[in-house]
Order: structure tokens, then C-alpha cells, then sequence
């Protein structure tokens, strides 16, 4: 989108690679939710937990998030009960027993308003980078470089 001119600047965790100008926004957390209503698990998953219940996984196209590369290679086996490409989708697929890993800032704000849990974890995840980057045909244009220092306040 950027190098077509379709947008001026995008949000991208640091594991999606470009050429174009970037500069890191801030450090995201990976956190274990639960339905808000599940009562099978406490305050944390211990990894016997990770093992047994189902887990909702999110995939794009085949990129997997940190946290889910790193219970790939902690956990021998898991559970997929359902995998999704769009992080608000995975709620909706908590109902009962499964556990899934979200965004720390999107799981407490969904968490506030019920509908869902976050519990602690036993195998500790990966932070992951957000980074905004930008098309370099606006790199010296003073309103890119407002948005730019807009983000930076605003995060």
C-alpha cells in the first residue's frame, strides 16, 4: 500500500520486513487470555494447562506471531481448536475452555469490558516491536512529519 501510494504510513510489527524508512513506536507484550466466564482455569496457566485446552491461534497467510512461534517450539503438543486471521475474532472463539494469546493493550481493553480474562502464563513470550513506517516520497513534506510526531506523542 505504501509504495503504491495507497497510504502515507502504516503500523507494522518488527517482524514484517520493507526497505522503507521505519522508527519504533513502542514494545508490545504477548498475554494468555481466557473467556471471561471460564472457570477452569485460574489466575495463571501452568503448562500441563497450555498442553491440555484447546487454544485459538492467530495466522496470517502463514505468518505467526512471536508468542505463537515460541509455544510451537516450548510446547511438544498443544491443542489447535481454531485458527484465525484477525486478532478481534479470537473472543468470540474462547467461549468455554480454550486460551489464546493477544496484544497486551487489546486484551485490556477487551478484559475491561468483559470479555475476556488475562491470566498469567508458565513459559514466558517475546515482546514484539510496533513500528511505524512510511512511504520516503514524504520524508521531508512538514505534514508527514506532523502525523509522524503525532504517533510518537499519542503512543
Amino acid at each position: 500500500m505504501l509504495g503504491e501510494g495507497g497510504a502515507d504510513l502504516v503500523l507494522l510489527p518488527e517482524t514484517i520486513r520493507t526497505r522503507l524508512p521505519r522508527e519504533r513506536l513502542h514494545e508490545e507484550e504477548w498475554v494468555c487470555v481466557v473467556d471471561a466466564d471460564n472457570t477452569d482455569v485460574g489466575a495463571a496457566l501452568e503448562v500441563p494447562d497450555l498442553v491440555r485446552l484447546p487454544h485459538v491461534v492467530f495466522d496470517l497467510g502463514g505468518m505467526s506471531v512471536p508468542a505463537e512461534l515460541t509455544w510451537r517450539a516450548v510446547l511438544a503438543e498443544r491443542r489447535i481448536q481454531a485458527t484465525v486471521s484477525d486478532f478481534l475474532t479470537i473472543p468470540f472463539l474462547l467461549r468455554g475452555t480454550s486460551i489464546s494469546v493477544l496484544p497486551g493493550r487489546l486484551a485490556q481493553l477487551l478484559s475491561a469490558h468483559g470479555m475476556l480474562r488475562i491470566v498469567q502464563r508458565a513459559v514466558p513470550l517475546p515482546q514484539v516491536g510496533i513500528d511505524m513506517v512510511w512511504n520516503p516520497r514524504g520524508g521531508n513534506d512538514p505534514a508527514y512529519a506532523w502525523l509522524r510526531a503525532q504517533l510518537r506523542e499519542l503512543v
